[in-house]
């Protein structure tokens, strides 16, 4: 492996080396006059004698362009929605390897044009060579609903046990807008955010350099919505939705649950000023099925849990961008989240024998939850364009506060109607700030570096209060405090010669935490890794490719599974943390062939070593208890063919299926587990456009069991439709939505090693109907605007 790694590395830089300096890269920038850049402008580069078409490309979002042409007579010609075209003649010599432009200027028609709404939208998926991009900003189905419920619908995303996973991995990376939260579980926080502010879903399995070291499963990036208009504009939505079942088999009357969501964008650019901001709010009431069946010493615990609750969100988002000059431009950005929620649960016990099946004894537990989380986060940040050939630098300063409490009544009520009372109370401040860099310099348009660095700093805070009939119980009870640093750098060098394309890139953190229970330390770990990463692209012809991939990768534990805390579920289900647990380390390769018009395939596979399994099963007495605990390795082999098409006018979709092999091998419970299971799921969607201003959506999936540590999980599947309908004049938009619609998305799963024997079942509220009305107001002209990031830019296309 080694051997191979090396050949290939001296093979890259071979061929950077051996670049070819006859082609003239010819770079330029495109600007309105009184008004500034023109971004996305279309930019052609026509042969002079014939007009016949060299190359075209797109401006970037601050007007910029770069071409390549052999010295020859040309032609460039800009085209601009709303503004005159401007053709200009160049001669391009072989004196020069770079040839400036000079700036590109464009009036307005001279005759106004009435308001244009542009209507066209992307396909819900496409197939990039280095990631999957879904977009859901016109999705039928995706309206109204959370960030979570839009996750589920991603190709290769499963929810297992209510986790994530992708290509059959658990441990996905989350970002919004490129940056991570390592600290907070993001799992839980996106389940509360409305996803009207969605534009994108980026799913990369082997993220470079550029990104932060975590995510062995791959990273799953949200971009949200940006707005390129200049003057007053923004953006109202406003929805509802409603869902009914029949809750007899779990002891409930509850029927009818239902949610409220609206958001307001708002977007201000006049001059060297541009002043944004979004809220949002979200108001649902919604349920959990959790039952289980246990085994324990010949008598089974037979659980049927219900839990109802409802929850209120509110998400804000503010900036400003200031252009200093016409390369510079410095921003600021405040962003929050507040989430208040509260239910009870019951879990009804009946305790039976094997050999009769009858019921012996029976209890009842109540597990009254209120659960807050508030976070605010400031950004500085601070971009300078240094000229016109691209090289640009980025700095950003993240300063985060957030704060959970997590309250647990618990009362159970005995078959002689005697009580016992247990509380817990769990509070988590958690504050940190992020400082990042980065840089990128071509050399030319065929050699590009890009460089930077990080460094991030956390204090967590977690205090928790256990009681039993109003004692405190100070086995359960304690003051955990955890503070980590990491600094990283990395560089990745970006070239191609002739029909290859590559990017090498390595990556160096180091880390260091401590953690201190009782003011006892309890933890102590520095440690330096590196983190190199490969990408290479070759044309096979103008219709084939093929795409491969390399990255070590690092999953450090969550906070969550280092606090040594029990919490529990019910009076005889808890999981419990693990201070001592260490990161794991895994290595990703991924093969893909990309012919043009025809589905992409890929094979990919990871080894991870010191596997940090989240959920090892205990049984002690008749509790079940998961701890998280570092056991063994672990294999992924995953295959998967993606297929957008479009046919005609009206329709257009996307099919695609995987197959994956999990390998778990670990010692455990004084024996070696040693499980492995092939694994598949088909999925598909297609919208048809019955007028212009009418669209139907549908898309579903279906998933085979799958083998996650040490729980086996049955199959599942969804089906959802949707509706839109565009009124005033493409300013306004109706949706309506039905997902899950035969109430397939249920989980089964199965624990049986050692002493634990136990069975799980787990449905929720995903079956239900949601009305969306949406209306674009105020200035419809484009113009340039930032895309705003914050602590991790967001990466551009590689090649």
């Amino acid at each position: 492996m080694k051997a191979i790694g090396a050949t290939l590395f001296i093979l890259v830089f071979c061929h950077c080396l051996a670049i070819a300096q006859s082609p003239v890269t010819l770079t330029g920038e495109v600007k309105v006059k009184g008004e500034g850049p023109a971004p996305y402008a279309n930019v052609l580069l026509l042969k002079k004698a014939d007009s016949v078409l060299v190359m075209g490309a797109l401006t970037d979002s601050i007007g910029r362009f770069s071409l390549q042409a052999l010295p020859a007579e040309y032609l460039v010609r800009i085209n601009y929605l709303g503004y005159q075209d401007v053709i200009i003649p160049i001669s391009v010599t072989s004196t020069e390897t770079m040839q400036a432009l000079p700036a590109i200027f464009l009036s307005q028609q001279a005759k106004k044009l009435n308001e244009v709404v542009v209507t066209a939208q992307k396909p819900f998926l496409e197939q990039k060579i280095d990631r999957l991009v879904v977009n859901i900003s016109n999705s039928a189905t995706s309206a109204g609903a959370t960030a979570f419920e839009v996750l589920s619908k991603v190709p290769g995303v499963v929810l297992v046990n209510d986790h994530l996973s992708l290509s059959g991995k658990t441990g996905v990376v989350i970002m919004i807008n490129g940056k991570p939260s390592p600290y907070t579980d993001m799992e839980s926080v996106i389940k509360d955010i409305p996803s009207s502010n969605i534009d994108r879903v980026e799913v990369m399995n082997n993220p470079g350099a550029k990104y932060d070291a975590s995510g062995n499963a791959g990273v799953i990036n949200l971009i949200l919505k940006k707005n390129y208009r200049a003057g007053f504009n923004g953006n109202a939505v406003i929805g509802g939705g409603f869902s009914t079942y029949n809750q007899s088999n779990v002891r409930s009357d509850d029927r009818n649950y239902h949610r409220l969501t609206g958001s307001l964008a708002m977007n201000y650019r006049q001059g060297n000023w541009n002043i944004f901001g979004n809220v949002d709010y979200m108001r649902r009431s919604v349920f959990e099925v959790n039952n289980y069946d246990r085994v324990v010493d010949g008598t089974l615990y037979k659980q049927t849990n219900y839990y109802p609750y409802q929850y209120s969100t509110y998400n804000f988002r503010v900036g400003v961008d200031y252009s200093l000059s016409k390369r510079t431009v410095i921003g600021f950005l405040l962003s929050g989240y507040h989430r208040n929620g509260e239910g009870t649960g019951r879990t009804y016990t009946d305790l039976l024998p094997l050999h009769t099946m009858k019921a012996v004894d029976s209890f009842r537990t109540d597990n009254t939850t209120n659960i807050n989380r508030t976070s605010v986060t400031a950004n500085l940040n601070f971009n300078h364009t240094f000229d016109s050939t691209g090289k640009v630098l980025n700095i950003d300063l993240d300063v985060s506060d957030y704060y959970y409490r997590n309250e647990g009544d618990i009362r159970i009520l005995t078959a002689d109607q005697s009580i016992v009372h247990q509380f817990q109370r769990g509070k988590t401040p958690l504050n940190f700030w992020t400082f990042k860099a980065d840089y990128e310099h071509p050399f030319s348009s065929r050699l590009k570096l890009e460089t930077g660095l990080k460094v991030s700093s956390v204090n967590i805070h977690n205090d928790l209060l256990f009681t039993r009939n109003g004692e405190y119980d100070p086995h359960r009870s304690n003051i955990f405090k955890y503070e980590e640093a990491i600094y990283a750098a990395y560089a990745s060098l970006t070239g191609e010669h002739k029909k290859l394309k590559w990017q090498v890139g390595l990556r160096v953190e180091r880390t260091g935490n401590k953690g201190y229970l009782a003011d006892t330390l309890a933890l102590k770990r520095d440690y330096l890794q590196l983190f190199p990463s490969l990408f290479i692209q070759q044309e096979i012809n103008p219709n084939l490719f093929i795409h491969f991939t390399y990255s070590r990768r690092l999953d450090r534990p969550d906070f969550q599974l280092l606090s040594p805390f029990a919490y529990f579920i019910d009076s005889l289900t808890y999981a419990k943390g693990n201070p001592t647990l260490l990161p794991q380390l895994s290595h990703a390769a991924r093969l893909s062939i990309k012919p043009k018009d025809w589905p992409t395939f890929s094979v990919a596979y990871s080894y991870t070593d010191r596997v940090i399994y989240r959920e090892a099963p205990h049984q002690e007495g008749n509790v079940t208890y998961m701890h998280a605990e570092n056991l063994g390795d672990w294999q992924n082999i995953t295959t998967e063919l993606n297929y957008p098409f479009k046919i005609g006018r009206k329709l257009d979709g996307y099919s695609g299926i995987q197959a994956f092999y999990n390998q778990y091998k670990a010692p455990f419970a004084d024996s070696l587990y040693n499980q492995r299971k092939w694994n598949w799921q088909v999925y598909g969607g297609f919208t048809y456009k019955f007028t212009k201003t009418f669209s139907a959506e549908i898309n579903a999936y279906y998933t085979s069991g799958q083998l996650n540590e040490f729980t086996l999980t049955g199959s599942s599947s969804g089906i959802n439709l949707g509706l839109a309908k565009t009124i005033m004049n493409g300013k306004g938009k109706i949706t309506f939505s039905v997902n899950d619609i035969f109430y397939k998305n249920q989980t089964t799963s199965r624990v049986k090693y050692g002493d634990v024997d136990m069975k799980y079942f787990y449905r929720d509220d995903s079956r239900n109907a949601r009305l969306t009305f949406s209306w674009n107001f105020g200035k419809y002209k484009v113009n340039s605007n930032r895309e705003r990031t914050t602590g991790s830019t967001e990466e551009q296309d590689r090649f």
